[in-house]
């Protein structure tokens, strides 16, 4: 079907707004965690525009700055065979056919079946090149990096569309960076010791520095409020991601820290952290009276979902209460209809 198709295409240094009327073929071939070519033709007559977009999954220690060479397949015209014109068409593209419909003459016009609308004849094969992408610091996943006329060849007549490169982020590498903006986020596991008495670590930098990160003195490690959750969060100012086009312009890097509590303690260890801890703002005072008349309890570690589903196939009260209040029906009886007037 024919239709009004505006398509916009971004060119190095200039931007053409196309406005075809014809069939538009649009070919899509996405593979997930792979090398992504999306292939993108449109065709009007004698005009052909090709440009191809490749989707290149990168880590975020490339992103960081780097030249990654890429090999490509594309379709070149072989120019070691001849280029001559259709003899089908005499170079038109397309041929006129006449048909006599009782007194009247009728002309259809269609595209060439032998070249195909070109208006000459010739031969492509498959070329295979290794380009350089030049990733620029600070990139982020989604920017595009154009190289000029390095899309198929489709015609001899016809410079070949644009190759685009965009740059997709790994959701999951080896770095154990996350970044958000130009922040980097990564996690530590820290001991309860550490988190009180001073935290001390060395982490390797995307660009291989080495980093010797330490709480400032008497600094206890503690939660802040982030959103609806609680984390033990602090920050190395400086030392994220650079800004792309002012390098020397950096995020921050975040540490989430995982405080691991010991199993148990002694005793002894007890008595000691007592000592030295502060005392509880509302610790009760326990008499021997309320040690003789009061119910004793401890504390165990339960998960509740479990304590949920363990008690749900024996509560029958919630399902009786939704239909009494629904209408009014007694367990195991029929509902209770309203009396008609």
């Amino acid at each position: 079907s024919c239709s009004l198709l505006v398509i916009t295409k971004y060119f190095i240094g200039s931007c053409k707004i196309l406005k075809l009327l014809g069939i538009t073929s649009f070919v899509r071939v996405l593979l997930q965690g792979e090398l992504s070519v999306c292939l993108l033709d449109f065709s009007f007559g004698s005009i052909f525009f090709n440009p191809e977009d490749i989707i290149e999954l990168l880590s975020i220690y490339i992103l960081f700055r780097a030249t990654r060479k890429l090999a490509i397949n594309r379709v070149v015209i072989d120019h070691s065979s001849p280029i001559t014109t259709c003899n089908a068409c005499d170079g038109q593209g397309v041929t006129v056919k006449t048909v006599r419909m009782g007194p009247m003459v009728q002309q259809m016009q269609s595209t060439c079946p032998q070249c195909h609308g070109q208006g000459k004849t010739f031969k492509t094969k498959k070329s295979k090149e290794i380009i350089e992408i030049h990733i620029e610091k600070g990139m982020k996943s989604g920017q595009k990096i154009p190289f000029r006329g390095m899309a198929d060849e489709s015609s001899p007549d016809v410079e070949p569309g644009d190759l685009i490169i965009i740059l997709k982020q790994k959701e999951n590498d080896d770095s154990g960076f996350t970044r958000k903006g130009n922040d980097l986020f990564v996690r530590k596991p820290i001991t309860l010791v550490e988190a009180l008495t001073g935290y001390t670590t060395v982490i390797t930098h995307l660009d291989g520095r080495k980093l010797i990160v330490r709480s400032k003195p008497g600094d206890i490690i503690k939660p802040i409020d982030l959103t609806s959750e609680k984390h033990y969060l602090k920050c190395v100012k400086g030392e994220g991601m650079p800004t792309h086009g002012n390098p020397f312009l950096c995020g921050n890097m975040f540490l989430i820290l995982d405080i691991v509590f010991p199993e148990s303690l002694t005793p002894d260890a007890c008595e000691i952290l007592k000592e030295i801890l502060p005392p509880p703002s509302e610790a009760p005072i326990i008499t021997d009276e309320m040690e003789e008349t009061y119910e004793h309890h401890e504390l165990v570690d339960m998960d509740p979902r479990e304590s949920a589903a363990a008690t749900a196939e024996y509560d029958h009260s919630g399902e009786a209460y939704d239909e009494d209040d629904e209408g009014g029906a007694m367990p195991g009886g029929r509902r209770v209809q309203c009396a008609q007037q």
